[in-house]
């Protein structure tokens, strides 16, 4: 699936919408005729409009170009903990991380005390 950036910008600034675009803008310092030109997708946005918009909402420009943005997770610093201790880890971390997020699952892993169960007792 091709990553669709203004898309994304125009989901999440609909969740940052009480009841216009004027509140963002408003809110923001950017014109509201900017703003509909990015909701309605005729325009993007440049890294110093979305730094604006983010700022104003408590958030980073980034956050406005995620899927399903959690807001409170945002606000809270959660996803930026999250973002930094995931960079720290090791590729094989990595990809089992982005595994269970993508499928919801652990993928099925054998460890040593699993092993020793399916032998049975020892005598």
């Amino acid at each position: 699936m091709k990553f669709n950036a203004t898309k994304k910008l125009i989901d999440n600034l609909q969740k940052l919408m009480v009841n216009s675009t004027g509140e963002i803008a408003k809110k923001s310092g950017i014109s509201k005729r900017m703003i509909d030109y990015i909701m309605e997708g005729s325009r993007g946005a440049s890294l110093n409009t979305l730094e604006k918009i983010a700022d104003s909402h408590g958030l980073n420009a980034w956050h406005l170009l995620l899927d399903y943005l959690n807001l409170d997770a945002a606000r809270s610093g959660d996803l930026d903990k999250l973002v930094t201790n995931f960079s720290k880890c090791d590729k094989t971390t990595q990809a089992y991380l982005l595994h269970v997020a993508e499928h919801g699952a652990v993928p099925a892993v054998k460890s040593a005390e699993q092993n020793e169960s399916r032998k049975g007792p020892r005598m």
